[in-house]
Order: C-alpha cells, then structure tokens, then sequence
C-alpha cells in the first residue's frame, strides 16, 4: 500500500474520532448520579437517599424522552432520504422508529421508579457525597449535535457520509451497552436490600430498563452496520 494512501486512511480515522466526540458532549443534568452512587443510595435507603434517587430516576426519564424526540426526528430525516436512497431511507426510519419507541419506554419505567422513590424520601433530603465518591455518572454521552445528524440523515450519500452516521450509531450503542450494565447493576443491588419492601419491585423496575436499554445498543448496531454496507459501496 502507498504511503499516500495510508496517510489519507490515517486522517480519515482520526477525523471520524473527533467527530464522535463533537457529537457526544457531557451535558447532562447535575441529578443524574454515578453507579456506584445510585448503589449507595440503595444500600442505605433512608429518606434523604430516595430524595437523591427521585431526582436521578425523574433527570434520566426527562433524558430519555429528549432522545424519544431525537430519534423521532431522524427517522423524519430518512424518510426523506427516500427518494434518493430508497433502501437507505426505509431501513433507517425503521430503526429510528424503534429506537424512539424503546427510549419511550424507558422514560416511562424511569417515572415510574422516581415515583416511588418520591414516596419514600418522606421529606428527606440528599447530601452529595464525599469528593472520593463520583457523584456523577460520566460514562456516557450526552445530547448529540441535533442538527447535523438530522440533517445528514435526511441527504446522506456518499462513502463519507455513511461513514459519519455508522461512527454515530456506534458510539450511539456503546452509550446504551453502558446504561444497560448501570441498571443491571442497580437491579443486583435492590435484590440484595433488606430494608425496602419494595425492593423487588424496583429490581424489577431496573432490569426491565437494562433489557430496553440492551435492545437500543442491538438497534443502533444494525443502524450502524447499515451504513457500513453503504459506505462500502458508495463512490
């Protein structure tokens, strides 16, 4: 291979890098805990702690609703894609229908945990904990950049094109493959608890969120994977 050619692959690679990160930025809000905090919280169930864990499950529902609406958006993009790419344009709304559906559901099964825990604080108050403890879940990205995905969805063409939508749903399933593991993890923990009597309806709870959040990850591979047959095949 020439040394021009793997300088241009070279470049191409460390442009789809910074692009991804472009997309994915930490703005979430200041509610949303950490793992290991979520699992403190649960451990110790006084009321202060179901204060934290009301407004972490209520700021993850409200995040999961403004994905809802994301989606909803792409797939309005490729269906106008249509035209243009056919095949393109109808595989992809029906992923981004899907994924629009399932993050519904999650925000759903979040309110509904944050009702619960809405109950229980009785009046208490969260501390944030000690500077040792993150108090933040940062594993995952944020908001994407709306409208440069929106608008290359609906006018996606080119090898470069699909290129850049394939490394969004990419990093799209490595955000839910972690989500998914988080409420796994909070489910393990509600089944150990010995002082919430609800504790199994919130494992519950949880390990329905982790299932969603696993079939989103499949979702945004095969949205992914399709760009990739695409851009192998575009000039």
């Amino acid at each position: 291979m020439r040394t021009g050619h793997i300088r241009s692959l070279t470049l191409i690679a460390v442009a789809l890098v910074a692009f991804t990160a472009n997309v994915f930025t930490q703005d979430r809000s200041p509610a949303i805990l950490s793992t290991v905090e979520v699992q403190r919280l649960i451990s110790r169930a006084e009321p202060g702690d179901h204060a934290g864990l009301n407004a972490h499950f209520a700021a993850l529902a409200d995040e999961y609703d403004a994905e809802a609406k994301r989606h909803t958006a792409m797939q309005q993009a490729y269906a106008r894609n249509t035209k243009t790419m056919p095949a393109l344009g109808t595989g992809m709304s029906a992923h981004c229908k899907r994924l629009a559906d399932l993050s519904m559901a999650s925000a759903t099964a979040s309110r509904e945990m944050a009702a619960g825990h809405k109950t229980s604080a009785a009046g208490g108050t969260y501390v944030a904990p000690a500077s040792n403890v993150p108090s933040r879940n940062t594993h995952a990205g944020a908001a994407p950049a709306e409208k440069a995905m929106i608008d290359l969805a609906a006018t996606a063409s080119t090898a470069a094109d699909h290129r850049k939508l394939e490394e969004y749903f990419t990093a799209l399933a490595t955000r839910y493959d972690g989500e998914a593991a988080d409420h796994a993890a909070y489910a393990k923990s509600w089944k150990s608890s010995t002082k919430v009597a609800t504790a199994a309806t919130s494992a519950a709870h949880c390990e329905r969120i982790a299932a969603q959040r696993t079939d989103a990850a499949k979702e945004a591979r095969e949205a992914a994977a399709m760009h990739k047959g695409h851009a192998a095949q575009a000039k």
